[in-house]
């Protein structure tokens, strides 16, 4: 569960590789940010976010009072996370421990720097 002051995000905009969420407004109305826009979500409001491409997201408090909101994962590891706004990519283990957040360079060869 998280409670969203007044004028910040809940993580940046991004989507998980390995994982499903779902959101659930308890309280307040928040904006909900996804590829096809931006809209604003009431309190009972549930929203599900596919793996993938098609689950960009991010929740964003415009209002003037705290929104409270519970957030469903499956939790499967590893895991990786696309940032499009940031251009990184996040990788977590197996045991959810992160290897990587970094911004993509050129793409290598499968056996670059192995003798």
């Amino acid at each position: 569960m998280y409670e969203l002051e007044p004028g910040n995000r809940l993580f940046p905009y991004h989507t998980h590789h390995a994982n499903e969420e779902w959101l659930i407004v308890l309280r307040g109305e928040p904006t909900l940010r996804t590829a096809e826009g931006e809209q604003e979500l009431r309190e009972g409001d549930v929203a599900v976010f596919r793996r993938g491409a098609e689950g960009f997201h991010q929740l964003i408090n415009r209002t003037e009072v705290p929104v409270r909101v519970l957030m469903l994962s499956t939790m499967l590891m590893p895991e990786i996370v696309e940032y499009p706004d940031g251009g990184k990519v996040g990788a977590r283990s197996a045991t959810g421990e992160r290897i990587l957040l970094s911004r993509p360079g050129p793409m290598l060869d499968y056996w670059d720097g192995e003798d």
